[in-house]
C-alpha cells in the first residue's frame, strides 16, 4: 500500500463527508472505514480487505480514530473536511426544533409582532393626541378606539403569559444541559436549540413590555407589578443559565463552530448583551423621571418635564425596535441554517406543517375576535356581552 501521507482522502467528497459525519456522531463501522481507505488509494493498487484492515489498525494504534493528535485525524478527517466543508456540513444530521422554530410557530411570532406594532401605532397616536383640543370624533372612530382598547388588554395578558412560558422553557432547556455537563450530551440537544430558546424567550418580553408601557388605564396594578418582577427574575436566571450551559465542551458543538461561517450564531449570542439597556434605562427612569427623592432641580427641569410626558412613547419605541431586530435576525439565521444544513431531517422538522404548527397559528386569534366583536356590535353592546346580566356598561371618557 501507499505510504499513509500519500493517500488522498479528498478524491471523493461525497464519501469523505459521509465518513466524517459518521465519525462525528459515533464510531464508524469497519465496512465504511475500509471503503473510505479504498477511495484514497491509487487505482493501480491491488489491496485485499484484510490488508487494508491490518494497515488501518496499525496506523490508528488499534482503531483509535478519535485521537486528535493522530495521523489518521490529520489526514483522514481534518484535510478532507477543509476541502469538502460544504458537503460535510450538509451530511452532518441536524435535528430541527419545530416547537420553537417550526414554520407555524415562526408565523405566530410574526403575527404577534405585527399585532403588537399595530397596537403600538394606534395607542401611540392616541397617547400623543390625548389632552389636545380636537373636534368631536365620528362614531366610527370612537368604536374603533374602543375596540382597540378592548382587544389590547387580553392581548397584553396573553403576551405576558407567553413570555413567562418561554422564559420557563428556556431555563428548563439550558438547565438540562448543565445537569449533563460531565456526562455524554444527548445528540438531539444542540447549541442551536439552547441559544434559540434563550433568544426567543428574550424576544417574547418586548411585545409585553411595549404594550405595558402604553397601557393607558392599567388595572390590577399590584398584580401586574408582581408579574413584571417575576419576569425580570426569570429573565436574569435564563441568561445566567444559558451562559453556564454554553461553557460545555466545544467539541460537542462542532457544527455551529465550523459550519456557521457567516457568524449568525455569534450575532444571536451578542444580542443578549443588548439587555444591559434594561437596567440602565430603569436606573435612569427611577433617578430622573420618577425622582423619588423629589430633588427640586430635577423636578423643575424643563427637559425632564418634557421627557416625562413622552417617556412611555420612548420605551415603547425601543421595545418595538428590539422586537423586530430579534425577530428579523432569528428568521434570517433560521433560513441560513436550513440552507447550510440542507439535510432532510432538519428541513422536515423546521418546515413541515404538523398539529403544533396549526395550533400555533390560532394563538392570537382571540384578539381579532375581540376586536371584531366590539367594533361590529358597537362599544356598549360588545362590552355588555362580556358581563353578567346584573352589570351594565357605563362610558367614563369621550374620545
Amino acid at each position: 500500500m501507499d505510504a499513509f501521507e500519500n493517500l488522498d482522502f479528498t478524491n471523493n467528497c461525497t464519501l469523505a463527508s459521509y465518513y466524517i459525519a459518521n465519525w462525528f456522531y459515533l464510531e464508524p463501522g469497519i465496512n465504511i472505514t475500509v471503503e473510505y481507505i479504498y477511495s484514497a488509494l491509487n487505482p493501480a493498487d491491488r489491496t485485499t480487505f484484510s490488508q487494508v484492515l491490518d494497515w488501518f489498525l496499525y496506523v490508528t494504534n488499534g482503531g483509535d480514530v478519535y485521537s486528535l493528535e493522530s495521523r489518521w485525524f490529520n489526514q483522514a478527517i481534518q484535510l478532507p473536511y477543509k476541502r469538502c466543508q460544504a458537503q460535510v456540513c450538509r451530511s452532518i444530521i441536524r435535528r430541527g426544533n419545530p416547537d420553537m422554530a417550526g414554520i407555524g410557530v415562526l408565523i405566530a411570532y410574526f403575527v404577534e409582532a405585527a399585532i403588537t406594532t399595530a397596537f403600538f401605532v394606534i395607542l401611540l397616536v392616541d397617547l400623543l393626541m390625548h389632552g389636545r383640543p380636537t373636534p368631536p370624533s365620528p362614531r366610527t372612530r370612537r368604536n374603533f378606539l374602543d375596540s382597540v382598547h378592548s382587544a389590547v388588554k387580553p392581548f397584553l395578558d396573553g403576551t405576558i403569559l407567553f413570555s413567562l412560558s418561554m422564559l420557563a422553557a428556556s431555563i428548563a432547556q439550558n438547565a438540562r444541559i448543565i445537569l449533563h455537563l460531565n456526562q455524554q450530551r444527548p445528540l438531539d440537544t444542540t447549541k442551536y436549540e439552547n441559544v434559540l430558546s434563550q433568544q426567543l424567550a428574550l424576544f417574547s418580553i418586548f411585545p409585553a413590555l411595549l404594550l405595558e408601557s402604553l397601557n393607558p388605564w392599567p388595572r390590577r396594578r399590584r398584580l401586574r407589578r408582581a408579574v413584571w418582577i417575576l419576569i425580570v427574575i426569570m429573565a436574569v436566571i435564563a441568561i445566567a443559565v444559558a451562559r453556564t450551559a454554553a461553557s460545555r465542551d466545544a467539541a460537542e458543538d462542532f457544527w455551529e463552530l465550523t459550519c456557521d461561517t457567516d457568524g449568525g450564531f455569534k450575532i444571536l449570542q451578542a444580542l443578549t448583551a443588548s439587555f444591559v439597556l434594561f437596567p440602565v434605562t430603569f436606573v435612569f427612569w427611577l433617578a430622573f423621571i420618577r425622582n423619588p427623592f423629589r430633588i427640586q432641580r430635577l423636578q423643575h427641569s424643563p427637559f425632564l418635564a418634557t421627557l416625562r410626558g413622552y417617556w412611555p412613547a420612548f420605551i415603547a419605541t425601543l421595545c418595538c425596535i428590539g422586537m423586530w431586530t430579534f425577530l428579523a435576525l432569528f428568521a434570517v439565521y433560521r433560513e441560513k441554517l436550513i440552507s447550510t444544513a440542507s439535510n432532510e431531517t432538519f428541513k422536515d422538522e423546521e418546515d413541515e406543517w404538523k398539529f403544533g404548527q396549526f395550533l400555533a397559528l390560532a394563538t392570537w386569534l382571540p384578539v381579532f375576535v375581540e376586536f371584531g366583536y366590539v367594533f361590529g356590535l358597537g362599544t356598549e353592546e360588545g362590552l355588555r356581552g362580556r358581563l353578567g346580566a346584573a352589570w351594565e356598561v357605563q362610558c367614563i371618557r369621550a374620545w
